[in-house]
């Protein structure tokens, strides 16, 4: 190899070397995949809205899903989770379950392992090896108003959605608190308000999915502006 040779490996090597280096402060402890994963998480709520409005499209009375499968005694056995399995590709899965016996009993809880990707989160791949998910409903809180899903004893159709079924948050994204996918945990609206101050990384990015299959992405919102979008019924609209 001659000087000139020696001279252009040289000047390739400083050159890969600034590349690194610039990328490194443009994109410091790992923000340069936050859009990628992002975008995972969004389409993951979005194969979410379309199962669950799968589900009740093809109930013959057009009943909205609950968000647990209840005993004969009504209490919660099962998530909603596990429910939609059929919807989003998973009936194999989903015949796996006694759907007669809790998320912790000896035949279901072996199931907890194989939670499907559509329920894992990007930003936390510990969480998603312990079959926990970030995904969680909108539960209803006790009051007045009626969320996505139906109370224990309640017929939700969509005639109940009279914000709109793009205006009603469905399913939202709570990193702070990851639930077994398979156990019925969600949240409440005064619950999830109390997230706001945390988000995705730096950013304060909340994703939220909602009844017509819809995900909508809010930077550092103010209660006032995510509170009516958590009922169904309130009369109320966000602009």
């Amino acid at each position: 190899m001659n000087v000139g040779d020696w001279k252009i490996l040289w000047r390739t090597i400083g050159f890969v070397v600034m590349l690194v280096v610039c990328g490194g402060l443009l994109f410091p402890s790992g923000h340069g995949r936050e859009p990628a994963r992002r975008a995972d998480a969004m389409n993951n709520l979005k194969q979410i809205g379309f199962a669950f409005s799968s589900k009740w499209n093809t109930d013959p009375y057009a009943r909205i899903p609950p968000v647990a499968i209840l005993d004969e005694k009504g209490q919660p056995l099962l998530s909603w989770r596990v429910l939609l399995l059929p919807h989003l590709g998973e009936r194999e899965l989903f015949e796996q379950f006694d759907l007669t016996k809790p998320w912790d009993s000896p035949e279901n809880l072996p199931l907890v392992q194989k939670m499907p990707g559509v329920f894992a989160s990007p930003f936390s791949r510990d969480a998603a090896k312990q079959g926990k998910t970030p995904c969680k409903a909108i539960a209803n809180d006790n009051t007045p108003w009626n969320t996505a899903w139906p109370t224990q004893g309640e017929k939700l159709t969509f005639r109940d959605f009279k914000d709109g079924m793009s205006n009603t948050a469905l399913v939202v994204e709570d990193l702070t608190d990851p639930v077994i996918w398979t156990k019925p945990e969600d949240i409440n609206p005064t619950e999830y308000l109390k997230t706001l101050d945390h988000g995705q990384w730096v950013s304060k990015t909340f994703l939220i999915g909602f009844a017509d299959g819809s995900v909508r992405v809010f930077v550092d919102p103010t209660e006032e502006e995510i509170l009516p979008l958590l009922y169904a019924d309130d009369g109320k609209v966000a602009e």
